[in-house]
């Protein structure tokens, strides 16, 4: 989704950025009125309101705003500030993603994944299709998605190996729930003290970064861990995070 200049900008300043791009939109700006959907739809200098974010991207996405479609597609399928229309909401999805967005290629893998487009029926081929092309590019993501195929054989197969390769991509690009996937796929009971030792350095990494199923789990075992295998796992864990992406 489109996002404002400074999130992180004082009350008053973030309200004239949305008078700004009011009045923008009044003349017909394309992003600009995606971006009022943005402002609504999150409550950003405005009052969260899922119909009128759905307005703007509608308008947004009739003055050919790719991400005015994006998020319009998304608000059909979900059903938010109105009736679900999933066939109209991929329809959407798709002519935003052939415009070029790599976001909604995600979006689109997200909504088969999950089978939003059939009353909770995964299209796993589907998915994978449109979650490869951004994940090659460095989505993290797509990528973790796509690990998590592989791990849990959604491909048709299950390749450990592959996973490992995937998730370990979008770990490294910031992803917290590849950390806790990873931290599964490693094992923490496992016989082999490497795996074990892997699977800990992944949970100190995701919860550094907030993923709150990863805190959990590492809060829970922490006291279990032999105190060698702890020390070995957090230097790991703490290096890692030294390579993660910065946020801001």
């Amino acid at each position: 989704m489109k996002t404002l200049q400074n999130p992180n900008a004082p009350a008053d300043a973030v309200e004239q950025i949305v008078a700004k791009w009011r009045h923008a939109g009044d003349r017909g700006d394309a992003e600009a009125l995606a971006a009022l959907g943005y402002c609504y739809a999150n409550g950003k200098g405005v009052s969260k309101d899922d119909v009128e974010a759905r307005k703007f991207f509608e308008q947004a996405a009739d003055q050919g705003s790719i991400v005015g479609k994006a998020n319009l597609g998304l608000f059909l399928i979900q059903g938010r500030g109105g009736d679900k229309n999933s066939s109209r909401g991929i329809l959407l999805l798709e002519s935003s993603a052939d415009a070029g967005s790599s976001e909604s290629q995600v979006f689109l893998g997200e909504v088969y994944y999950f089978g939003l487009q059939n009353q909770g029926t995964p299209d796993y081929s589907k998915a994978y299709d449109h979650l490869i092309h951004p994940a090659e590019a460095g989505h993290p993501a797509a990528q973790n998605m796509i690990g998590v195929m592989f791990k849990d054989g959604l491909t048709g197969k299950i390749d450990l190996d592959a996973a490992r390769v995937w998730l370990e991509k979008a770990a490294l690009n910031g992803n917290g729930k590849a950390c806790f996937n990873l931290s599964e796929l490693w094992n923490h009971n496992s016989e082999n003290r490497w795996a074990r030792i892997e699977s800990i350095r992944w949970l100190i990494v995701g919860d550094r970064q907030g993923e709150i199923t990863a805190a959990y789990h590492l809060e829970d075992i922490r006291s279990l861990v032999p105190p060698d295998e702890l020390a070995v796992a957090t230097e790991l864990g703490e290096n890692t995070i030294l390579r993660l992406p910065v946020t801001k």
